[in-house]
């Protein structure tokens, strides 16, 4: 008895995705888009594209002007002393008295601008890189055709049994 119940629910359950599977009709431009979305080739173009493209702002970065800096900043809570006659200052002689030389606060700052005036082989890798940009946008458009050929043809296919047949 369970062997019937289960195999006649397993049948029902088939016969109900059947029923979902047809009543999902798509439009050529949603099945073509389906196939761009889903194709990995094309996916892996368009990072290659975005690649191609921090490359070219990699390379546009060796010309642009650059601005280094460095900030240091010290405290010095204990200062060396050393001990000075007391005369040099106007005290009795044969006393000596502690000096601090220095100050407790450092601070440092260093800028240094660059500027390339004129770097040929820099602007031939800005070409270059800028280059292969396009060519890798050429390439996903290059790609993007092929799903579209691939979908359509059965389609078309289809259209041409149909006009045979009917002749």
């Amino acid at each position: 008895m369970k062997k019937y119940i289960l195999l006649l629910l397993a049948f029902w359950l088939v016969g109900r995705g059947q029923n979902f599977a047809q009543n999902n009709t798509k439009t050529l431009s949603e099945c073509l888009q389906i196939a761009m979305d889903s194709n990995l080739s094309i996916a892996v173009a368009r990072e290659g594209v975005a690649f191609s493209h921090e490359k070219s702002r990699e390379a546009s970065s060796t010309i642009r002007p650059k601005i280094f800096t460095a900030f240091d900043y010290r405290l010095y809570g204990n200062l060396p002393t050393q001990l000075l006659p007391a005369d040099a200052f106007g005290g009795p002689s044969g006393v000596y008295k502690e000096a601090e030389f220095g100050v407790p606060h450092i601070l440092n700052l260093n800028v240094q601008a660059n500027y390339p005036l004129y770097n040929p082989a820099a602007r031939a890798a800005v070409s270059v890189a800028r280059l292969g940009a396009l060519s890798a946008e050429l390439q996903v458009q290059k790609r993007a055709k092929k799903p579209c050929l691939q979908s359509v043809r059965p389609i078309i296919r289809r259209r041409l049994l149909q006009i045979r047949c009917f002749f």
